[in-house]
């Protein structure tokens, strides 16, 4: 097993080119030759500095960070999470203050320790423990991300049919 971390366009190569059976994105284009299921769909909460007045609050709708200067992520390949958190903001009713795009999670949320910017991030992102980082809950009413499975159409790897069967088990049983 390998574990890689590309961009959407990587993905799509290395999926192609058959140097990967299977991959996880956040967000997936449609792609002729590319299957893609929803394995989980995650609420989206907003990280924010420790120090900052928001990190009291329970949960907040997203128009309340109109005026907050926001940290996104992934910043550069498209289709991304960057992309729903544009549109979650869009339809609170406002453009954000983007004042910086980076590559991954754990450089977002060091923005956000830091006090560059808020972030809404996947309720995942809480597992990762950083000190000075509050998550708040996101109300729009309340905001979800997915994950999609990738693979190719004809993968004719014989791992795949039970690997597949295993992730449709635990989406319908909710785990």
């Amino acid at each position: 097993m390998l574990l890689i971390a590309p961009s959407i366009y990587v993905l799509t190569l290395t999926l192609r080119d058959g140097w990967l059976d299977i991959g996880f994105a956040r967000q997936y284009r449609n792609e002729p030759d590319i299957e893609c299921e929803e394995v989980v769909r995650e609420p989206v909460v907003l990280a924010v500095a420790s120090s900052h007045p928001l990190a009291r609050r329970s949960s907040l709708p997203i128009a309340a960070l109109r005026d907050e200067p926001m940290v996104v992520f992934p910043g550069m390949s498209r289709p991304s999470f960057a992309d729903e958190v544009l549109r979650f903001c869009e339809e609170a009713g406002f453009t954000p203050n983007v004042v910086k795009e980076t590559e991954d999670l754990m450089a977002c949320l060091t923005l956000v320790s830091a006090g560059i910017g808020l972030a809404l991030v996947p309720i995942s992102a809480m597992s990762i423990h950083l000190p000075g980082v509050a998550f708040v809950k996101a109300l729009k009413p309340k905001p979800t991300s997915s994950v999609y499975c990738v693979y190719r159409k004809n993968e004719q790897n014989s791992s795949l049919p039970g690997f597949l069967n295993l992730i449709r088990l635990l989406r319908r049983t909710g785990y």
